[in-house]
């Protein structure tokens, strides 16, 4: 079957960038073909990295580092089937129903929005095929939703290989030879690893099931009141059991992912407002916030700048990417 091209036309063969980003709109602009939204920053200073992009002949390489606490929807390369090795994963970290581990290969399909949460760094290679590929896509298509293991590094020290060799020898940037080369390995390794390994479906405990639902029904309804206890009745499980799920997916308790959730959304708003119409404890107490020295201080600790100064700073708010879309239902200030 003929292979075809499926991303941006400017992703010539051979194509290389290497890119740190220290803000939510460079993260989004540098992670080439991939589209991010609602990225809610979940520890100070967290939201930096780096973003390294390789186009072969008509696989895309996606080398991704990024530091501390993040939680942000995307959806992968347009026309392809993509492959996540998640190479080192620190603290916790969840794909959709997905708990992350390093060593795991994830299969994602173009058509699905995924929504990523982790406390700590997380380091993934991600290898991005045209959907015309062939029976490779095929063999991928059946594993969507499912896991599998880099077993012995072998994906991961390809992978390592093949970008040193291109940035060691330049000719490969002109040389579809050896770009062709290079995706015939590739293809090979993950041929090896498909008939090799069972793609598993990993079972999650209830108090994880249900933290993921609570958290997806925080954006309906975060500009009130969350109660875990009254969510403990819902579900009827103890708030123990959610409280342990929250920490086993997320890495923090519901009280405190649901705060920091708030504190982004008070974030965007003091960056859109204006000091002359809005005030600080106006924006604050739409998102419930009723207590304005402890809001202080934890607005402070993750965004290290006081609300006040966030009000008073003009800000190019066409570099922020939380929409209204990233929440379903928002009180707007009167």
């Amino acid at each position: 079957m003929k292979k075809e091209n499926a991303f941006n036309s400017y992703l010539k063969k051979g194509y290389y960038q290497k890119q740190e980003f220290d803000s939510s709109s460079v993260m989004a602009d540098t992670a080439t073909n991939w589209a991010l939204h609602c990225i809610y920053q979940l520890t100070p200073f967290s939201v930096t990295g780096e973003n390294k992009v390789l186009m072969l002949d008509t696989i895309q390489l996606s080398f991704s580092r990024r530091t501390g606490g993040l939680m942000y929807s995307f959806k992968t390369p347009p026309g392809c089937i993509s492959l996540a090795v998640i190479e080192d994963c620190r603290g916790k970290a969840s794909l959709d129903n997905l708990k992350l581990e390093a060593g795991m290969v994830l299969l994602l399909d173009d058509k699905k929005t995924y929504v990523i949460t982790n406390n700590e760094t997380i380091d993934s290679t991600i290898i991005s095929i045209p959907k015309v590929y062939g029976a490779i896509i095929e063999k991928c298509m059946t594993n969507i939703g499912y896991v599998m293991h880099d077993s012995n590094n072998l994906l991961i020290d390809m992978l390592d290989n093949i970008l040193k060799k291109y940035l060691e020898n330049t000719k490969f940037k002109e040389d579809i030879a050896s770009l062709k080369s290079f995706e015939s390995e590739i293809i090979s390794v993950i041929s090896t690893l498909l008939n090799e390994q069972r793609a598993i479906k990993i079972s999650l405990t209830r108090g994880e099931e249900i933290a993921l639902k609570i958290r997806d029904k925080a954006y309906q309804h975060m500009d009130g009141k969350i109660d875990i206890r009254s969510f403990a009745k819902e579900y009827s499980v103890s708030e123990q059991t959610i409280q342990e799920g929250f920490k086993s997916m997320f890495g923090y308790t519901p009280k405190r992912l649901l705060r920091l959730m708030k504190l982004n959304l008070v974030y965007k708003d003091l960056r859109e407002g204006n000091s002359r119409m809005y005030t600080v404890t106006r924006i604050a107490q739409k998102w419930g916030f009723s207590h304005m020295g402890r809001f202080s201080q934890y607005y402070k600790e993750l965004f290290g700048e006081t609300p006040s100064v966030t009000l008073n700073n003009n800000y190019d708010t066409q570099q922020d990417l939380m929409s209204p879309t990233c929440i379903s239902r928002q009180e707007e200030i009167d």
